[in-house]
């Protein structure tokens, strides 16, 4: 299964990582072990944090692992080559959430002081690539695949008007979208420009943009938010949904901050809708007749 889906899915990057997180728990279970309280243990495993080492996670992202424990199986049972009968696969139900989670993004304060402490903590060069990486989830509004597929022969520093293509040739084009021409800000096109100038020679296989592995990355982005005085984890998730935070701010626009994030405005309004609702009340009120 891994290698008919995932390897289509993901790059090199992530491939086969979601099977390394389900390998520890479901490798060794036959599947007439798999039932009700089998999911339900590794539900609370993997949300209470005592999954061997691996941090704790929502409810959603358990979802996600059962979801391929059950498309897996569904696929071992289709085709010529089937390895098991539809009548065998159990049946597997996953824990709803009673509502959606809240939008957790960082102010535009608080990306300041991570930006502040960032600089201090780099000196005088390019900075660690866990810093390059936090510039481009929040003023390149990508996600983590994108940012970690990221080569340099699609950082266009020298255009004319410099942007980045987010969009790996000949990938499979899923709803996940990327931008092909994400303008860059400034900051991010002095923080690339330096990382191009101190990169030495390209190691074997890899022209990178951050080469660095996804396994210890939101370890490291936790500590670095601790380090820096956050209350929040920067996650990935949190600073691109706080990039996008800051376009809608700063230009009271559904459809610009759809188009930095790589979304349809209807997506973006979905989550968006209810802090370009308050902006808006904020500006009513400022106004005295």
């Amino acid at each position: 299964y891994c290698e008919l889906r995932q390897g289509k899915n993901v790059g090199d990057v992530d491939r086969h990582y979601l099977w390394k997180v389900l390998e520890p728990y479901w490798a060794e279970k036959r599947m007439s072990e798999i039932d009700e309280d089998t999911i339900a243990d590794y539900v609370k495993l993997r949300t209470t944090g005592k999954y061997f080492d691996r941090p704790a996670v929502g409810t959603q992202r358990a979802n996600t692992d059962i979801a391929m424990i059950r498309a897996a199986l569904k696929i071992a049972a289709k085709g010529k080559n089937r390895l098991i009968s539809a009548d065998d696969i159990p049946v597997i139900t996953m824990e709803k959430q009673n509502k959606q989670p809240e939008k957790i993004v960082l102010n535009a304060l608080q990306i300041r002081q991570l930006f502040d402490f960032m600089e201090q903590e780099k000196g005088a060069g390019a900075g660690p690539p866990l810093h390059a990486f936090v510039y481009l989830a929040v003023m390149g509004g990508a996600r983590k695949t994108a940012i970690l597929q990221l080569t340099w022969d699609r950082v266009y520093l020298d255009a004319e008007v410099p942007y980045l293509d987010f969009v790996v040739p000949d990938m499979l084009v899923t709803n996940k979208r990327r931008n092909e021409e994400q303008v860059m800000m400034p900051k991010l096109h002095e923080v690339l420009t330096k990382m191009n100038d101190q990169r030495g020679p390209i190691r074997a296989g890899s022209d990178l943009v951050i080469d660095m592995g996804a396994g210890n990355l939101w370890r490291m982005l936790e500590a670095l938010g601790k380090r820096a005085g956050l209350s929040i984890p920067p996650t990935p998730m949190v600073l691109r949904k706080s990039g996008g935070s800051l376009i809608l701010n700063a230009t009271g626009s559904v459809e610009d901050g759809a188009r930095f994030l790589g979304n349809t405005p209807a997506v973006f309004a979905k989550h968006y809708g209810k802090e370009e609702r308050e902006r808006k009340l904020r500006v009513v009120s400022a106004v005295k007749i």
